[in-house]
């Protein structure tokens, strides 16, 4: 939960409050998905509901559902989302740590430092200092704008993940979205790696060209 101060402080109005997640983290193929949700509503509001949570908690009928409200409120202004999306072969490249880092400063990079807190699930820390945040365990099922960004995250990747089916038919990516389930690891046993996987985790690694 959010310490006591920090509290005081949102409900005190005097910053935009920013909700950040990922998703794609621990996926062996396609993109990391970073997305950040900003809403004009008072702090006393940005509390999950039964409606909007975590969306590993919710239908793909209502994430799709949620994704389309914050697009339409997106476009009237109700509401500011933004994307950061980090490939597959950035990840290869620099390791998962770091395409996270980079990932999330180039996010927060698109708000004023000075005017905004962000909400960031997990335990991240910011490796840049001038930010104020509070990495939040398990926000997407505590914090309104966090859970609003995960669902809005969760359903981008999963349709970049079916249209990167379409041109692997082989490995799932529509059912898996890339993660090593059984029949992915058979799958790449079989027919080898793609541009799309991350060939820096351990798994893959045997396929790196040196």
């Amino acid at each position: 939960m959010l310490t006591p101060n920090l509290e005081m402080t949102l409900a005190a109005g005097k910053y935009d409050i920013v909700g950040i997640d990922e998703v794609g983290r621990g996926s062996w193929a396609g993109p990391l998905v970073f997305a950040a949700y900003q809403v004009d509503i008072p702090w006393s509001d940005y509390i999950p509901t039964a409606s909007v949570n975590d969306s590993k908690k919710l239908t793909r009928q209502k994430r799709e559902q949620i994704f389309a409200e914050i697009k339409q409120k997106s476009l009237a202004k109700q509401c500011r989302v933004e994307l950061v999306i980090t490939t597959a072969e950035a990840i290869t490249k620099f390791g998962l740590a770091k395409a996270l880092n980079q990932a999330l400063l180039k996010l927060v990079g698109k708000w004023d430092a000075e005017t905004t807190i962000f909400l960031i699930d997990g335990n991240y820390r910011l490796a840049t200092p001038g930010f104020n945040y509070q990495a939040i365990p398990q926000g997407d099922a505590k914090v309104y704008s966090i859970a609003m960004a995960a669902n809005y995250a969760k359903v981008y990747r999963d349709n970049l993940m079916r249209g990167l089916s379409d041109k692997y038919p082989v490995y799932g990516f529509s059912t898996n979205v890339g993660y090593g389930t059984q029949a992915h690891r058979l799958a790449i046993a079989t027919h080898g790696v793609t541009s799309e996987h991350r060939l820096s985790y351990k798994p893959l690694q045997r396929y790196l060209i040196n």
